[in-house]
This record gives structure tokens, sequence and C-alpha cells, in this order.
């Protein structure tokens, strides 16, 4: 309970992304923001970013994920 209102508070301040991410540090970053502040459609109680981030992934197939996403929701 206290994390879905922690999530909703940085999703007010997160920036909305409406284009696709590039492989670059700065997309890195607002993809970052962006998924740490949206539940996962299927996975309630986790962000996406907790679903799409593994330290074993590289950041090209964590960016790959998040413009599915981002595509999906468009």
């Amino acid at each position: 309970m206290i994390k879905r209102i922690f999530v909703a508070i940085k999703k007010f301040f997160s920036p909305e992304i409406t284009r696709e991410l590039m492989w670059s540090k700065e997309d890195f970053d607002l993809a970052k923001k962006w998924a740490n502040c949206r539940f996962h459609p299927h996975h309630k109680n986790k962000t996406i970013w907790e679903i799409v981030y593994s330290p074993r992934h590289d950041s090209i197939d964590v960016l790959y994920e998040i413009n599915k996403l981002i595509k999906n929701n468009k």
C-alpha cells in the first residue's frame, strides 16, 4: 500500500515519454525514471523497472523492453 503511494507521487514528477528511446546514457536514465514510476501491466505489485532490469542484461536489452511497453501504451 505504501509502495503504491510512493509510486503515485513519483509518477506525478516523472517525465512522460512520447518518443522511442535511443541507445544513449540520457535515454537510459530517462527510461529508468519513467519505469520506476509505473506499475507493470501484468505484475500489479512490481514496477516496470523491477521486471525489466537485471544486472545480467545489457542496457540495450532493457531499453528495447521499455520501448516495447511505450509502443503498447500509445
